[in-house]
């Protein structure tokens, strides 16, 4: 018997067991990459939902935004008027 003989199956038992490693190997890549493109999705959704939270938010904020701008000329005007109470108040004071 020549060594390639007795050599000949114990190789073939090894490349049988790389091949089997290698599928093994494979299918676990493949379930982590599976894992992997189910957590970013989710990411994925909980940006959009931040999103869509943030936009509102930004739409609340304009709207009480104008409500503040829109007071805050109501007592420019209020501090005015007050003013020019008060310069009359001031004539008439002088006056008596």
């Amino acid at each position: 018997m020549s060594l390639l003989e007795l050599l000949g199956p114990l190789l073939f038992i090894l490349l049988i067991m790389m091949v089997i490693a290698v599928a093994a190997f494979v299918v676990k890549l493949s379930d982590a990459i599976d894992k992997q493109e189910r957590t970013i999705k989710t990411l994925f959704k909980i940006i959009e939902e931040n999103q869509a939270e943030a936009r509102s938010a930004i739409d609340a904020f304009e709207s009480t935004r104008e409500k503040v701008v829109s007071i805050n000329a109501r007592l420019d005007s209020v501090e005015f008027e007050l003013k020019g109470m008060r310069e009359k108040m001031k004539e008439m004071a002088v006056k008596k």
